[in-house]
């Protein structure tokens, strides 16, 4: 089984809840060892889950700043461009 960047990239929620099969696993872990840009993302998006799981708990919807989220969905897109 090959694995692609764009393939680890979908199942990053799934590794880390570990709800892939033993076999996928396996390769989604092979490709991130030896992918310095898939290491690399599932780092982040480890440390995300981390800091967000850190936060406190929100009673109610606050809407982002119409700039702030701007901002961020033009950063989106451009990552979303560069991906491999």
């Amino acid at each position: 089984m090959n694995l692609s960047c764009q393939d680890v990239t979908d199942l990053l929620a799934e590794i880390f809840d570990r709800s892939l099969p033993v076999e996928v696993q396996t390769f989604v872990e092979r490709h991130v060892h030896t992918c310095p840009d898939c290491g690399h993302r599932v780092d982040t998006y480890r440390a995300t889950v981390v800091i967000s799981r850190s936060l406190p708990k929100c009673d109610r919807l606050v809407p982002l700043p119409p700039a702030f989220e701007e901002r961020l969905r033009t950063l989106l897109r451009h990552a979303e461009s560069r991906q491999c």
